[in-house]
């Protein structure tokens, strides 16, 4: 608490163009963040699109989704530019590292407005962030299972015979599935 304190006298000791120009770089980085969350939260409709497209097998659709998302990545680094350099003027006006401007660390030397503001955003991305690692995590595991479905089945379709695949019937017992393969090439 105290060094919180120490910080907010550090904001009243500036000068008013100081804190104005703070004042301006913040309302640019709030913006800048809102556009962030905005984007998240595109990228998780994505995921979801992605994954209802994957089961209905609609490569078409697909395909389109994934341009989509290919041209807003590429907003993407534009928008982290501008984002880097929002950091590295603070940093400047705040006279230290870029990598000491975090949102958490703003919240500290900001007064009440800026600072509820800040923290408002910082909230939202942070939980934001989590749901897109759950998220982007099922979008995996989805895949990577059609990946093992694929070559289970394309495994039991070309095996010519042998087939090493195990099933249980009905009381649970193991049973080696015959040496017959899906498909007979001979003719």
């Amino acid at each position: 608490m105290k060094s919180s304190t120490l910080e907010l006298q550090k904001w009243t000791e500036r000068s008013k163009f100081q804190q104005h120009i703070i004042s301006v770089k913040i309302s640019e980085m709030i913006r800048c963040l809102e556009k962030d969350i905005h984007d998240i939260e595109l990228i998780l409709k994505y995921l979801d699109e992605i994954r209802a497209l994957v089961l209905k097998r609609d490569d078409k659709a697909l395909k389109t989704l994934l341009e989509r998302a290919q041209v807003q990545a590429e907003e993407y680094k534009q928008q982290e530019a501008k984002r880097n350099l929002l950091q590295r003027e603070l940093a400047d006006i705040l006279t230290c590292d870029a990598g000491q401007v975090t949102l958490s660390k703003l919240e500290y030397i900001l007064p009440y407005e800026l600072k509820s503001k800040i923290q408002e955003k910082r909230i939202k991305l942070t939980s934001l962030m989590n749901k897109l690692k759950r998220e982007h995590l099922s979008t995996v595991l989805l895949l990577a299972e059609c990946a093992r479905f694929n070559r289970m089945v394309l495994k039991g379709i070309f095996r010519f015979g042998e087939t090493d695949m195990l099933t249980y019937s009905s009381n649970g017992t193991a049973r080696q599935q015959s040496d017959k393969s899906f498909m007979s090439f001979k003719l």
